[in-house]
């Protein structure tokens, strides 16, 4: 386990994939100061390792829906390269 600093600009709770991709869109828009807390012993250990790999499309909120969209965007136009 690494050292936990004093303090940070962005801390994010929980290293799944939304703690994860929130890091890298901050990341994104040039924060450099950013530190992830995660309580298991390994990133992606809670449910994120126990997804088949799909992307859920179905929500009851607009949030969601977006949310959902800009995923699918992401992981088809943006991951290979950035």
């Amino acid at each position: 386990m690494s050292e936990i600093p004093d303090s940070s600009r962005i801390v994010i709770i929980g290293g799944g994939v939304m703690g994860l991709f929130t890091a890298w869109e901050c990341a994104a828009r040039g924060e450099t100061d950013i530190v992830i807390l995660e309580k298991r012993s390994f990133l992606g250990a809670g449910a994120t390792q126990k997804a088949a790999g799909g992307v859920r499309v179905q929500f009851t909120t607009a949030p969601n829906v977006r949310l959902s969209r800009y995923s699918q965007d992401f992981y088809k136009n943006r991951f290979t390269s950035e």
